[in-house]
C-alpha cells in the first residue's frame, strides 16, 4: 500500500433489494436501499455514519462486509478489492474492521454520555 492510499475506498456502491410479484415470483422492480455512495477513509481516521431510521446505515455496513452482497460498486481494503475475497479472507477482513452498529452513546465516557443524553433530553 503507498502512503496515500486510503485504508478503505468505496466508490458507487449500490444495494438494491428485488420486488417480486405472482406466482412465478417475477421481479417487478426494485428498492434502492443503498445508491451511489462513495467515501475514502484514511488509516487512523474513524467514519460515523448518521441518518435516519430506513436510510440505509446498516445496509451500507453490510455491503461493505459482504455480509449481504452489494449490487454493484467498487469496495478496497488495503488497496485490495473486497468484491473480489474469497471466504477466509472475507472473515479476517471483518474481524479487523470492526464496525460498531451500537448507539452512539455507547461510545462516550460517562460526562459526555451525561451531557449527550441532556441535550437530547434523554
Amino acid at each position: 500500500m503507498n502512503a496515500i492510499e486510503p485504508l478503505v475506498s468505496v466508490r458507487n456502491l449500490r444495494k438494491e433489494f428485488p420486488i417480486r410479484k405472482g406466482v412465478l415470483s417475477r421481479q417487478v422492480g426494485a428498492v434502492k436501499a443503498v445508491n451511489d455512495v462513495s467515501f475514502d477513509v484514511a488509516r487512523g481516521e474513524t467514519l460515523g455514519v448518521v441518518g435516519e431510521s430506513g436510510c440505509g446505515k446498516t445496509t451500507t455496513g453490510r455491503a461493505i462486509l459482504r455480509l449481504i452482497e452489494p449490487t454493484s460498486g467498487e469496495i478496497r481494503f488495503e488497496g485490495r478489492d473486497v468484491r473480489s475475497m474469497g471466504t477466509s479472507e472475507l472473515r479476517a477482513l471483518r474481524r479487523e474492521f470492526g464496525p460498531s452498529m451500537n448507539g452512539m452513546l455507547i461510545t462516550f465516557g460517562v460526562r459526555e454520555k451525561e451531557e449527550a443524553e441532556e441535550m437530547m433530553g434523554v
